[in-house]
């Protein structure tokens, strides 16, 4: 599988195991944690109002990320990415400028 929707759903918790994932829509009050993600190469992300994603600065593969609104994560939540596209429109946990 290469794409994920798993937005607004609270019993998908864990995707680890989805090696072969590139993208995942976990937005809303998605069941998706740091945990869950570990270890993924994700190229996109959205992490929109989902408070249990706090921590991706492992995650060098990312492209793309959406952590706008009431998102967890935070500026050292996403120190040394290189984005290409950030959306953190309404998170006033993350003033970092790519």
């Amino acid at each position: 599988m290469i794409q994920l929707g798993a937005a607004n759903n609270i019993k998908i918790t864990d995707v680890s195991w989805m090696t072969s994932l590139q993208t995942l829509n976990a937005s809303g009050t998605s069941g998706i944690t740091d945990y869950g993600i570990k270890n993924l190469k994700l190229k996109s992300l959205n992490a929109s109002n989902n408070q249990n994603i706090t921590d991706i600065s492992w995650m060098t593969s990312l492209n793309i990320l959406i952590a706008s609104g009431d998102s967890g994560l935070t500026d050292d939540g996403i120190k040394n990415l290189n984005l290409k596209y950030l959306d953190v429109n309404g998170n006033l946990k993350i003033n970092t400028k790519f």
